[in-house]
């Protein structure tokens, strides 16, 4: 299980730190998730916004490269020391995300602006289960797709 998440990057430049964050589990272990992992991928240098947030041994990054126009979401188990999602596409801002430890899946929101407009469009949701599979518009036990 994680105990404590440490901050280390720089929000005015994060990615000219080493290190993102460092994982630290209950039985004393670390994991840090270096600026190599975080970038490799990244199709921007800039975070203009993020969040993160772990339970149980699951720890979850997101962050957008042009504030609600285009994001990305990382998924790391810190048990086995490893990525196992990674997503990032224009109008992929997540507004909300929601882990659930017992089916070990995730329900969230993201958000889409059209820059230098007031256009909005409509918050969609999306999905990701234990097999770390993006479901976009799941059906939502209570709720009507058409809300």
């Amino acid at each position: 299980m994680i105990e404590d998440v440490e901050v280390l990057f720089d929000d005015s430049e994060p990615f000219e730190s080493v290190d993102f964050f460092r994982i630290t589990s209950d039985d004393g272990n670390t994991f840090t998730i270096t600026n190599e992992m975080v970038s490799k991928d990244s199709a921007s240098r800039v975070i203009d916004r993020y969040g993160y947030g772990y339970d149980g041994d699951c720890f979850w990054f997101f962050y957008d490269v042009a504030s609600f126009q285009a994001g990305r979401l990382m998924i790391y188990d810190v048990k086995k020391k490893e990525l196992n999602f990674d997503y990032f596409d224009e109008a992929f801002c997540i507004t909300s995300l929601g882990y659930n430890i017992s089916s070990d899946s995730f329900l969230g929101v993201v958000s889409y602006h059209l820059p230098m407009t007031p256009k909005t469009f409509p918050d969609r949701y999306f999905f990701i289960g234990r097999d770390r599979r993006l479901v976009w518009d799941p059906v939502i036990p209570g709720r009507s797709n058409s809300e």
